[in-house]
């Protein structure tokens, strides 16, 4: 599967985020994402969180109430 370029997604449809970030919701594919990806996957969870979306609410407290590679 190809990846869109991550530069173009910043400022793309809510649902482009989505999958960028379905790309890492297990703990050892986040692991071992780059610190770019990272810092996509925080801002777009943060981003998509202030909007009520549920699949990154549910990220998001996962990742503070538990812990993961960007949430300690």
């Amino acid at each position: 599967m190809q990846m869109p370029e991550m530069k173009n997604l910043i400022d793309g449809p809510d649902e482009e985020k989505e999958k960028f970030l379905q790309r890492f919701e297990e703990d050892d594919a986040l692991k071992d994402a780059t610190d770019e990806e990272k810092t996509l996957f925080v801002q777009y969870v943060d981003e998509l969180s202030a909007k009520d979306n549920e699949y990154a609410l549910r990220l998001r407290c996962y990742g503070k109430y538990t812990g993961n590679p960007v949430y300690r």
